[in-house]
């Protein structure tokens, strides 16, 4: 439904109330990342449900990223050395760098 404003000479569009639940971590990261950008959670809503609305699809890829072979071999390493008690460990990066350089 729209309506027309004479006086302001702006066509207003009815609104109405969403409501959602969302975890209390998540609102927050998001209520900081908005103000970062200067827009309200509400904006940075409305301009997802426009984007949506007007692509009849999510505007973005849901999944995630599947690491390459290198990545999963190092992972693995990672695990293995973790479950050795003899590998050796470290306190601090400084001190692996150290090492390293050693």
């Amino acid at each position: 439904m729209l309506w027309y404003n004479l006086s302001k000479g702006v066509i207003i569009m009815a609104q109405t109330m969403i409501s959602l639940r969302i975890d209390s971590d998540l609102k927050e990261n998001f209520e900081k990342v908005c103000d970062e950008i200067g827009i309200s959670m509400s904006t940075a809503f409305i301009i997802y449900a426009k984007k949506m609305a007007r692509e009849h699809r999510i505007p973005f890829v849901v999944g995630y990223d599947v690491p390459n072979e290198t990545t999963i071999a190092a992972m693995k390493e990672a695990e293995e050395m973790l479950k050795n008690p003899d590998a050796k460990r470290y306190s601090s990066v400084d001190e692996l760098f150290e090492d390293l350089e050693n």
